[in-house]
């Protein structure tokens, strides 16, 4: 008999998550507890609803805290083995959500590494194996089989940055509280682990070294340290040993901000363009390009590296900057079979303060509110205007505020009543068969003043702003007359005439 059976609307016996248990351990002990000695994977999709609805705002399986989902390439995906810490296990026999975290490798609270090879059968692959035990069948002595410890530097490493958290995550602290430690504890480490993988060679973190002994000796090579704080993440990144690790930074929190604008995770509590900046504003460490001389490079003059640190851009859209003639006269020396390239000083703050000035597809999407079937509308009707670097675009900031700023100015304070209102980018914009020229017409009405239209707020987006049902009747005015003179033109074109001129 299947659980779905056993179960009315409500269950007859109570379970309660433990501090920090896992959303899928908390439903294989629920159903065990109800009979099932071996639940499956739709046992617990049946159980699911009776989660506390904090756990089920999020999917199923997902680590998240506080309803802010972690960053996928810091989880464990669902069905993998379950890594634990022995004595954590010992004293209670449950999942903790802070084992799903990939980066994760230490128990802080005991310092012991955590142990790979416990199963779920309920959600885990690949379970029917010998040596790999259930969780809520292995013995004490089973689990502290091959337990091993970390050397004082991997704990000492391991401690600066997830003590805090695991600790709070331990005690059942304010979800919003764990959420943060979380936060800055994934951007630390994230980025030792970019730093340490920026250059190829000795140094370069290998496959029988666990990570957390590679970064305490990386950091302990270098004299550097960090923590889970901006203050000492901002000293990291003004103490980076060399321009290839910048980069390698750069490039990391480029990516981190590009996910949080398309997901948005727990990392949107961080500052990552505060720490772009800092990183940007970090001097050169004044050496050349490659393997060309000094006494070679023009003066007043960056190398290609530097500029692309400099500018904190992809190198493709350097090179294309470059080739368009946007940074002046770029030298290009030639020295045994490379060329080297380098771009006036002047040059690189001009285009520095172009990329500060302007913000990328998803940014801008971010700053007005709207959707792409609204973006793809105004740039239809010239309201926006990028400026294309071959397959790239930059939106220049002050002509996003000055389109968000025309709307401000006309808007009406929102009325009391509301449920005859249609947002501005709504759908009523975008009906099949719209008139490019009907949508621009009407676009210019409601900036004119001619059609009303509401502002909820500050009105700082477009998505605070509202029309009333006068628009869509002029809109679809406007469309039957355009159609109308539009197939009179054309049968016109192909009539004849009654009387032949004489």
């Amino acid at each position: 008999m299947t659980l779905s059976h056993q179960l009315d609307t409500s269950l007859p016996i109570k379970c309660f998550p433990h501090p920090d248990e896992w959303t899928e351990s908390l439903l294989a002990r629920m159903a065990r507890q109800h009979g099932l000695r071996k639940p499956w994977r739709y046992d617990l999709e049946v159980l699911r609803p009776s989660l506390p609805p904090s756990m089920q705002s999020v999917d199923a399986g997902a680590v998240a805290y506080n309803n802010e989902v972690v960053p996928r390439w810091a989880q464990m995906c669902r069905g993998g083995l379950i890594r634990y810490c022995s004595d954590c296990l010992a004293q209670s026999r449950f999942v903790r959500t802070r084992w799903r975290l990939q980066p994760l490798s230490v128990c802080t609270i005991h310092g012991l590494v955590l142990k790979s090879g416990a199963v779920e059968p309920a959600f885990s692959t690949n379970y029917k194996h010998p040596a790999r035990r259930a969780v809520h069948e292995i013995t004490d002595q089973e689990m502290h089989i091959g337990a091993t410890c970390p050397t004082a530097h991997g704990l000492a490493y391991s401690r600066e940055i997830w003590a805090t958290f695991e600790a709070a995550a331990a005690d059942s602290s304010v979800p919003s509280d764990i959420a943060e430690a979380l936060a800055w504890a994934l951007l630390a480490d994230r980025l030792v682990e970019a730093a340490t993988k920026a250059v190829r060679g000795a140094e370069y973190p290998c496959e029988s070294v666990p990570l957390h002994e590679h970064r305490a000796w990386w950091l302990n090579k270098h004299g550097l340290q960090i923590g889970p704080s901006q203050p000492q993440i901002s000293g990291f990144l003004k103490s980076l040993p060399g321009s290839a690790h910048r980069r390698a930074v750069m490039a990391t929190l480029n990516r981190m901000i590009a996910d949080e604008e398309r997901t948005r995770t727990v990392m949107s509590r961080m500052p990552l363009g505060d720490l772009k900046a800092e990183l940007l504003a970090v001097p050169g460490d004044g050496r050349g390009c490659g393997a060309l001389p000094r006494a070679l490079h023009p003066e007043d003059h960056l190398s290609f590296e530097a500029t692309e640190a400099a500018l904190g851009c992809a190198p493709t859209l350097l090179r294309h900057m470059i080739s368009l003639g946007m940074l002046g006269d770029a030298k290009k020396i030639k020295f045994g079979r490379k060329t080297y390239v380098f771009v006036p000083n002047d040059e690189v703050r001009k285009a520095r303060q172009f990329l500060d000035n302007s913000c990328t597809y998803e940014e801008m999407l971010l700053f007005l509110g709207i959707d792409r079937r609204a973006y793809w509308l105004l740039m239809d009707c010239q309201h926006i205007k990028p400026v294309a670097i071959y397959a790239w675009r930059r939106y220049p900031r002050d002509e996003i505020s000055e389109l968000v700023a025309q709307f401000h100015d006309v808007a009406l304070p929102f009325p009391e009543s509301s449920s005859n209102l249609l947002p501005l980018m709504g759908d009523w914009l975008h009906l099949p068969g719209r008139v490019r020229s009907v949508v621009r017409q009407v676009l210019a009405e409601i900036l004119s003043g001619s059609l009303r239209v509401y502002r909820d707020g500050d009105g700082s987006r477009l998505d605070a702003y509202w029309v009333d049902a006068a628009s869509p009747a002029r809109m679809r005015s406007l469309s039957e007359a355009t159609k109308a003179y539009t197939a009179r033109e054309r049968s016109s074109a192909t009539q004849l005439e009654m009387w032949a001129p004489a």
